[in-house]
């Protein structure tokens, strides 16, 4: 009964420490985002099987936000992500006649994200 016990506390004490060790590296990384400004053109997208994308760059360098994970459907070949120094929104620009390529060069805003 008394090893029944001590293993329920050390699993309780051990998740609470999980939880505030992650919580700790996510804040690390977005204190990091929040004084990074890039503008960066998606030229490859590679999908993990979690259903997350990997977005690169012409020169193949990896987008530079380490405290988001873009899904699938948030960003496509041909997008521009934009982030302003000292700020947590990060846009997603994405030509208006981007399936097409029609003739408008336009740009809209497609995700608008919150990294807070």
């Amino acid at each position: 009964m008394e090893i029944r016990k001590n293993r329920a506390l050390i699993i309780m004490i051990s998740f609470f420490l999980i939880l505030i060790v992650s919580g700790m590296i996510r804040h690390y990384y977005l204190k990091q985002d929040y004084s990074r400004k890039f503008i960066f053109l998606v030229v490859k997208k590679e999908i993990n099987t979690k259903g997350n994308s990997d977005l690169f760059d012409k020169n193949n360098n990896e987008l530079p936000l380490k405290s988001f994970i873009f899904y699938q459907s948030q960003a496509y070949e041909g997008d521009s992500i934009v982030k302003n120094a000292n700020s947590y929104f990060v846009y997603v620009y994405r030509k208006r006649n981007w399936r097409d390529y029609g003739s408008d060069d336009s740009y809209f805003v497609a995700e608008k994200i919150n990294l807070n």
